[in-house]
């Protein structure tokens, strides 16, 4: 686990990352660094590599990347003194259902429930079965896209999935267990590997989960979501507050990125800072 050095934190900032590589793989120091942008004096970054990533020990799993986001949260807790109020959990790509399944994991403690400020997700996917049915390899070679007209040989194929990863469905349970959380959504139009419609889902997914009556269907969302356009560059789709529920749920498309660069984009940093309140 990698914590940016800080004489005294006042806010915290958990980072789960993609299925590969480690916390100084490649360019994922220099984005890490991007993530605090906003308001480096009061942003500080816990960056973690999973179970049998890196220099960690043991083995990778769905449950056991769950716990290793939770231990992390918890040390920042009851080690630093951070309030859960000034913590987020900033996922990409596999991170995202990392990032969702810890603040889920923590709201919905039976006995000390847990509320973070925000959970932010950048290139996420819906749920693991969806995501192998819509993934490209390197961008352009489909995995199980061809099998779409053929519903009984999806069903045989996703059935070996061990680890499904329903983000949609921890989802609708983590703004369910919470009075007031930041859901924010970010993903590129040109994200070649998990397409940005991914997004879409777990806007409606969110949106949803504030209903306290029948759940509403996607075109209704999608009418009532308040949506601004910023140019050529991105928009952001917006749950209204009056049908919020005291919660915060957005959902931003850049129009660049990809899939790796987005996260240091710095529409991206100012997002983070925001979401923190600051």
């Amino acid at each position: 686990m990698y914590a940016h050095p800080t004489a005294s934190v006042s806010h915290m900032l958990t980072h789960t990352h993609q299925n590969a590589g480690t916390v100084g793989s490649s360019w994922r120091p220099t984005y890490l660094r991007s993530l605090s942008a906003g308001d480096p004096s009061k942003i500080h970054i816990i960056a973690l590599d999973y179970r049998g990533f890196g220099l960690s020990s043991g083995t990778p799993s769905e449950q056991g990347l769950i716990t290793d986001g939770t231990t992390a949260v918890n040390w920042a807790v009851n080690t630093l003194g951070i309030s859960p109020s000034r913590i987020a959990v900033v996922g990409q790509s596999l991170g995202t259902a990392v990032a969702i399944g810890t603040a889920e994991k923590l709201a919905t403690h039976p006995t000390s429930p847990v509320e973070l400020a925000a959970v932010i997700t950048i290139a996420g996917f819906s749920n693991m079965k969806e995501l192998i049915l819509t993934y490209n390899i390197f961008g352009w070679l489909p995995v199980l896209s061809p099998l779409r007209p053929y519903p009984f040989l999806q069903r045989f194929f996703t059935r070996f999935i061990i680890d499904t990863w329903e983000s949609d469905r921890r989802t609708a349970s983590l703004i369910k267990s919470s009075k007031k959380l930041n859901f924010i959504i970010l993903h590129a139009y040109n994200d070649f590997d998990i397409p940005w419609q991914h997004s879409d889902r777990l806007f409606v997914t969110a949106a949803n989960a504030t209903q306290p009556g029948n759940e509403l269907t996607w075109l209704e969302i999608m009418g009532l979501r308040e949506k601004t356009e910023f140019g050529e560059e991105s928009y952001q789709n917006k749950w209204p507050i009056a049908r919020s529920n005291g919660h915060s749920i957005e959902q931003w498309v850049v129009r660049w990125g990809g899939h790796n660069q987005v996260v240091a984009s710095a529409g991206v940093s100012v997002i983070v800072a925001k979401a923190l309140g600051l």
